[in-house]
């Protein structure tokens, strides 16, 4: 029986390299067991035994057959394992999920993210017959999909903003720190056309505080260089600006353009909404009033 004295230190997540392969298979030749090699190279005999299993051919000496282990060939079966590991790709079994996308972002101008939400909602799709968002992205970064990213709108135009303080600062109205907190968590429909509206610190909503003199509505200001505080306004914006450019006048637009834009925007699921249509999670809230 074998004994050593040295203490094992264990190497996790650490693989095999060449240079051990080499040293196992002199080691090996020389008649030394799978726990002794394990000790010399402080490794878990377990590990040892693996790599034996993998590089072990059948060899003819001396008109014998014999068992025979080879770094080399160990090593070689290691590359092709770790290119069978991981992930696999699901594109040709989800064919008919991926033209499903297609549809959906060619004809009707969705979302990647919109559309993967709103299948799970109404389609019979299933989770092994699909992928997720992130999935759904990371084909398009590695050029698996008819959509590139020239196609997102809104992932080539994300950029950081330098956050800038300024000592004086307008103050229009009502600030957004004294907006209770009911109309963030937006549980409750308006049974008047607004409740309250919130604005930025822009020129143009100078008078617009002077509503609360002529109406019920409640109107609050966000902080300056702070669109974060108005994201859902902010994204409605943004999706408004797929069709009317900023710097261009609404004045150019005709009425039946603004209200396909309009009809666009409320039949498209959002993920605020729990990828529900603006459209069907209102007709959700007047049925639970209808039902009260």
């Amino acid at each position: 029986m074998e004994h050593f004295n040295d203490t094992l230190i264990r190497r996790k997540n650490k693989h095999l390299n060449q240079f051990e392969r080499a040293k196992i298979e002199v080691l090996n030749s020389l008649g030394y067991s799978a726990y002794a090699i394990a000790k010399m190279l402080k490794r878990s005999s377990n590990t040892i035994r693996n790599e034996l299993r993998r590089g072990t051919v059948l060899q003819k000496k001396i008109g014998k057959i014999t068992h025979m282990y080879f770094a080399e060939t160990g090593h070689n079966n290691y590359i092709k394992n770790r290119e069978n590991c991981g992930a696999k790709y699901k594109l040709f079994k989800c064919e008919k999920f991926i033209e499903h996308i297609y549809i959906f972002f060619y004809e009707k101008n969705h979302s990647l993210d919109s559309i993967v939400g709103a299948s799970k909602l109404t389609t019979n799709f299933s989770i092994a017959d699909s992928v997720c968002t992130k999935t759904l992205y990371n084909y398009v970064d590695k050029g698996l999909l008819q959509i590139s990213n020239v196609d997102l709108p809104f992932k080539l135009r994300r950029e950081t903003k330098n956050i800038r303080v300024r000592s004086h600062k307008r103050k229009l109205g009502t600030s957004i720190d004294l907006r209770p907190d009911i109309i963030n968590s937006r549980v409750e429909i308006y049974t008047q056309v607004f409740k309250s509206f919130t604005a930025d610190n822009g020129l143009e909503f100078a008078k617009l505080s002077t509503l609360e003199l002529l109406s019920p509505v409640k109107i609050y200001f966000a902080h300056p260089y702070s669109s974060g505080e108005r994201g859902t306004n902010e994204r409605q914006n943004g999706l408004i600006r797929r069709f009317v450019p900023k710097g261009s006048s609404m004045n150019e637009c005709s009425n039946k353009a603004i209200i396909k834009v309009q009809n666009w925007c409320n039949t498209l699921p959002r993920k605020i909404l729990n990828y529900l249509t603006p459209d069907e999670a209102f007709e959700d809230q007047l049925r639970l009033l209808f039902y009260q």
